[in-house]
């Protein structure tokens, strides 16, 4: 691990994942003995000592934090650029949130280092990045899955072709190509239910008010409304950091369920109370309307009144 760190990692601030604690503070030793700053964190580390090593991962004095269940969800270091797997595991699930957690975009970074030596292994059960992105075989030596990737599609296109000139039946199993997009806006949009209002996007926090993405150009201002007060959060960033800033905020404020845009509520019939309000709000639902619709047509029409209020302010 060391080796391929110093190899094609050195300097990037990286995420170690471990099976144990033992490993986690012996990698941290082995790293620092060969000049690399890190640290390792666990479970019965202290909150204010947890705090300071992920702040100084996120500000570049440590390079590598090791660590073994802890930040694998909830942990948010978007200047993480390169994610060290050295745990198995049989779940997806868990393999793409430790993944994740170098997918975040960040001022001056442009992608995210995978190094996985649990890759290496020909076991079928355990999950690897070559496996999450369907390939039907490991990289081959110093090849990256990226260029695995497509190396594998140019490989099924030329099948494809001969087989269709040949006319034969295209292989059983073949798979068909696909873009992979690590740090795509398209994945950030997709998780949060967003509103338009003019040219604001809008994101509802129940009680603690509204958060809305203001464009200029192709740059963003975050921005939360909240008692007749608009508080900037964040300013002149690009769109893939200004979603994570509104999830993050939204996750602090335990409102992802009011804006996950499957969650099952949003199926229910609009209640007495939603219908109450949008009577005195002036606004008259679909037949039918679910809570959801009903929400959406209130998330609306309080940011409109509150923008507006403050537009005039400004005036």
């Amino acid at each position: 691990m060391l080796a391929a760190y110093v190899e094609r990692a050195r300097d990037r601030r990286a995420l170690l994942f471990t099976p144990t604690v033992a490993l986690a503070h012996q990698m941290a030793r082995v790293f620092r003995a060969a000049g690399v700053p890190a640290e390792a964190v666990d479970g019965t580390t202290p909150t204010d000592e947890r705090q300071g090593m992920f702040a100084r991962l996120q500000s570049g004095e440590t390079k590598v934090l090791a660590n073994v269940a802890v930040a694998n969800e909830g942990v948010d270091v978007p200047a993480v650029e390169c994610i060290l797997v050295a745990t198995p595991t049989r779940s997806q699930v868990k393999y793409t949130q430790l993944v994740g957690r170098g997918l975040r975009t960040f001022p001056g970074k442009e992608d995210c280092l995978v190094i996985d030596v649990v890759g290496v292994s020909e076991r079928l059960d355990l999950q690897t990045l070559p496996r999450l992105f369907g390939l039907r075989e490991q990289p081959a030596a110093r090849e990256t899955v990226i260029e695995a990737i497509d190396r594998q599609s140019r490989q099924e296109k030329e099948a494809e072709k001969a087989t269709n000139a040949s006319g034969r039946r295209r292989a059983e199993g073949a798979m068909r190509s696909r873009d992979v997009q690590l740090l795509g806006r398209r994945r950030r949009a997709r998780k949060l239910h967003w509103l338009r209002h003019d040219r604001y996007w809008l994101l509802s926090l129940g009680q603690a008010g509204l958060l809305a993405l203001a464009p200029s150009r192709d740059r963003w201002t975050v921005v939360r409304l909240h008692r007749g007060r608009a508080e900037r959060l964040a300013s002149d960033v690009d769109l893939g950091y200004a979603h994570g800033i509104a999830e993050d905020y939204t996750r602090q404020a335990d409102a992802m369920r009011l804006v996950d845009a499957s969650a099952l509520w949003r199926r229910d019939p609009m209640n007495d109370a939603q219908a109450d309000l949008l009577r005195r709000l002036g606004i008259t639902p679909p037949d039918g309307a679910t809570k959801g619709e009903a929400s959406d047509l209130i998330t609306v029409a309080r940011a409109a009144a509150l923008l507006d209020r403050l537009a005039q302010r400004a005036a």
